[in-house]
């Protein structure tokens, strides 16, 4: 810190001697000679800090940083990959849940409310760009036998195809 308080005296020290000077030379084509001299002289003194530092990182890279243990770095990738693959399989449970939920919903909307159902719910769960799209839909419907004549799976069926935009033949409802 010492060196700081040097730079900053000879800075100012410098600008007093270049005002002192100015007062003490005439308005002649001197002047301006001596206004670019003592510019450059106050700009070599403010770069001079910087070229130190430069050359300080130029002879010591690490510079006085400390090092870093490859083994604990290594181990907290290795940590976070797994963290990462944990996150996207409960992403991808919360997704499939989410649907089976919409897909109840839209059994109850349809007057099903005393019909008790089992969704399964089949989607892409490679990373790319088709992630999470959805491929098939099984309904398993469970009721007693009165309430098998009021439900037509072949309706809930093209329903489901036609909400979830899949062909008919990726939608099965079924009673069990």
């Amino acid at each position: 810190m010492a060196w700081l308080n040097e730079w900053v005296r000879t800075i100012i020290i410098l600008v007093f001697f270049a005002g002192f000077l100015e007062l003490l030379l005439p308005s002649g084509n001197m002047r301006p000679m001596v206004q670019v001299l003592v510019g450059l002289f106050v700009l070599l003194l403010l770069l001079g800090p910087v070229s130190t530092v430069a050359d300080l990182i130029r002879q010591q890279p690490g510079f006085g940083l400390p090092e870093i243990a490859e083994t604990a770095t290594d181990t907290l990738l290795k940590e976070g990959h797994k963290l990462e693959e944990q996150q996207f399989e409960q992403i991808l449970t919360q997704y499939r849940i989410n649907i089976e939920q919409q897909v109840l919903s839209l059994l109850k909307f349809q007057g099903s409310d005393n019909i008790k159902a089992r969704v399964m719910v089949d989607i892409i769960d490679q990373p790319g760009a088709d992630l999470g799209r959805l491929c098939s839909i099984t309904v398993i419907l469970e009721s007693e036998q009165t309430e098998t004549q009021q439900v037509e799976p072949e309706k809930i069926s093209a329903l489901l195809a036609e909400f979830y935009d899949l062909t008919a033949d990726k939608v099965k409802v079924r009673w069990e």
